[in-house]
């Protein structure tokens, strides 16, 4: 099973990031491998009253949700972001490959 993590972090540097996020679920929900063999995490780290957006998006197109703190001694660290989706996929005994997707692709 391939899971795809796309790490969010809705700022006002980046206003555009729950509509990058719904056309990237949009195009994942079309793919002929998202009925079966497909299972995507969304990774958010967003400030707290955005967080409702992206897990709206989130459960409407049947993806995973994780709500996280993406900084590392106050600062935004990619890194953690990911490390942290890892831990939770590797809860998972199905996951086989892990793919990451920017928002901004």
């Amino acid at each position: 099973m391939l899971r795809i993590v796309i790490p969010v972090k809705q700022s006002w540097v980046k206003p555009d990031c729950f509509i990058r996020l719904w056309i990237n679920l949009l195009r994942l929900s079309r793919s002929k491998l998202h009925k079966k063999k497909l299972q995507i995490l969304i990774v958010d780290c967003s400030y707290s009253l955005i967080k409702p957006i992206i897990f709206c998006i989130t459960k409407f197109f049947s993806a995973q949700y994780l709500s996280i703190e993406g900084t590392w001694n106050g600062v935004y660290s990619p890194a953690l972001v990911k490390n942290l989706a890892v831990r939770e996929i590797l809860k998972d005994s199905n996951a086989r490959s892990v793919f990451f997707l920017d928002v901004d692709v």
